[in-house]
């Protein structure tokens, strides 16, 4: 008996001293990959009318085709009370529908991502919206953390309110986004059944499975994942686990959504989409539309392959709108 216990000591002392290691990892995992610079970061000085800043491999790219100079520098709330978010609204044709543009994680709407895919839409006549999300760019600082879509949704909405309150019918209103910034608008799009279409290019469908990955990729252990999605609820209050793209997919009813993954994306893995087309499928939601390619790198498509982006991109708003409808009146 006298050896039981000091046995029972020494394990529970290794239990609570990995207890409290997990947690403090957790802890500055969540402070590590949650954190937000100020600012542009490396997009400081684009706009709608001039952008640059294209990765090296990607440098061979002429933009100035796709400079938009006539656009408006706008700011309006978030549906989170006392957030103010800032957008470049860049006007098409007056009967056509509207287009909300979401970026990523660590970028803003200066993105050449968000602007390519803005003037790939003006082009062919499409309003389109495309902002900062809180704690991004030049819109409101709340705490300097990315809580990956599931807050930022509602900056979405907030941009929605603002295009119904200069006469926009929320029928008339679609979404798109890439990586995080397409989790973001999937999310949103499940939210509120009036948006007609969402274009998500590299979401990820679980949001645990996609810090697992991101922990891989920059040489942690995932299995801090669950510890740091944890921590974000103690720290910040973000309930992470809450929202997911993965919803959106029980909410379709009858609305047009469309998928672009690459099936060699080093960041979000092709496993995301395969569960958001499963989850459809599973659903009876058939009015998913994909394009799955093996270009290399995450969300580059857009840069790589941009006539064959712009021909997807097109041809998804214009079947969900009908605007060859709308041009012919």
């Amino acid at each position: 008996m006298r050896l039981k216990q000091p046995l029972w000591v020494l394990c529970g002392s290794i239990l609570l001293a990995s207890v409290l290691l997990y947690g403090i990892g957790s802890v500055l995992l969540y402070e590590k990959l949650s954190h937000l610079p100020p600012g542009y970061r490396g997009f400081l000085g684009n706009t709608p009318g001039c952008f640059t800043h294209f990765s090296e491999e990607i440098s061979a790219l002429d933009a100035r085709p796709y400079f938009m100079p006539q656009y408006q520098a706008i700011y309006f709330p978030s549906r989170t009370h006392g957030i103010t978010l800032s957008g470049w609204w860049i006007p098409g044709r007056k009967t056509f529908p509207a287009i909300i543009i979401v970026h990523g994680y660590l970028t803003s709407k200066a993105d050449p991502r968000v602007l390519m895919m803005a003037s790939l839409l003006h082009r062919h006549g499409f309003n389109t919206l495309v902002l900062d999300l809180r704690d991004n760019g030049a819109s409101t600082i709340e705490d300097s953390r990315s809580s990956l879509g599931t807050k930022e949704y509602l900056d979405v909405l907030g941009a929605k309110d603002w295009l119904v309150r200069q006469g926009f019918s929320p029928e008339a209103i679609g979404l798109a986004g890439g990586s995080m910034g397409a989790a973001t608008v999937l999310i949103a799009f499940q939210k509120d059944p009036h948006f007609k279409a969402v274009f998500s290019d590299s979401s990820y469908a679980s949001l645990v499975e996609a810090v697992k990955e991101e922990l891989k990729h920059r040489h942690y252990s995932p299995f801090f994942a669950y510890g740091g999605i944890l921590a974000g609820y103690f720290i910040s209050g973000d309930k992470l686990w809450q929202e997911s793209p993965l919803n959106a997919m029980d909410a379709l009813s009858g609305r047009a959504v469309m998928l672009v993954h690459s099936t060699a994306d080093p960041v979000v893995s092709f496993w995301h989409p395969r569960q958001l087309i499963n989850k459809a499928l599973k659903n009876n939601q058939v009015q998913v539309q994909t394009w799955f390619h093996t270009l290399p790198g995450h969300c580059n498509a857009i840069l790589l392959e941009t006539p064959l982006y712009e021909s997807k991109l097109i041809s998804f708003f214009e079947g969900a709108f009908k605007t060859r409808d709308i041009e012919k009146k």
